[in-house]
């Protein structure tokens, strides 16, 4: 989840970049306004404009949570039975909803002042987004606003296919780079371990409790790996695991892997 953001962050970073070494400027001879008095006559319009991305942002990222439960309830319910389900946590569906909306907010949002204000009027906001950020506004928004909606998205769908399903027989699991789902029975675990840390790509040692499942074929599912890190219900899965399955659940210092 860390990694899928800081690869976002990155990655809109350098297109701003790109838009901002090629900005293409358009020709503000055709506006003789001082910058100053453009700043005064559109200092209401700006407000507007630029509050609006970050209201976009909150509007989007509420609703595209909201719409993210209601889909995981309708996937938990097509499968028969399930007693307990972990879904990744809902900042990753607030991230992608937000970039999402951010996107489609910058992507369209000089098209509707361009359809409010006459020519003449949008003209001289422009030329005063321009020389305010010394940058072709416009193709700075298109670029990055499908930039967002491309992010936002890819976030949110590898969010919504991030779950663990323990079902009456087997746990059918998919992680947030898989693109399919695994399912094993509860015959084939091998065992159960809760470790106390792990280390760090940094080398450094994190203590977080978290489990393990180990398969039979050498393959394993790790709490970690969800995105979730609800204690309590990860506590209350593996207990009824180990009074459901002939397992003694395995207590860790530090996770090997």
């Amino acid at each position: 989840m860390i990694q899928s953001i800081i690869t976002s962050l990155l990655t809109m970073f350098v297109l701003w970049l790109l838009v901002k070494k090629y900005p293409e400027r358009i020709q503000m001879d055709q506006v003789h306004l001082d910058q100053k008095v453009l700043a005064k006559k559109f200092r209401v319009l700006y407000f507007l404009y630029a509050s609006g991305f970050l209201i976009a942002a909150g509007l989007g990222a509420v609703f595209m949570e909201a719409v993210a439960d209601w889909l995981l309830g309708i996937r938990t319910k097509k499968e028969e039975p399930v007693q307990f389900a972990i879904f990744i946590s809902p900042i990753a569906f607030y991230f992608g909803g937000g970039f999402l909306a951010l996107g489609i907010f910058s992507r369209f949002i000089l098209t509707l002042i361009r359809k409010l204000k006459d020519e003449e009027h949008y003209a001289q906001f422009i030329t005063y987004l321009q020389r305010k950020q010394n940058m072709n506004v416009e193709r700075l928004n298109v670029h990055l606003g499908i930039a967002f909606i491309i992010l936002g998205a890819g976030i949110y769908l590898l969010a919504l296919n991030t779950y663990t399903l323990f079902g009456k027989e087997n746990v059918k699991y998919s992680s947030f780079w898989d693109l399919g789902s695994k399912s094993y029975s509860y015959e084939e675990i091998e065992k159960i371990i809760c470790y106390d840390a792990f280390e760090a790509p940094n080398g450094n040692t994190v203590y977080r409790e978290h489990y393990v499942i180990k398969f039979r074929d050498g393959q394993s599912w790790n709490s970690r790996n969800q995105g979730y890190d609800e204690d309590d219900k990860n506590d209350e899965v593996f207990y009824w695991l180990e009074e459901t399955l002939p397992l003694e659940l395995e207590f860790q210092d530090m996770n090997p892997e």
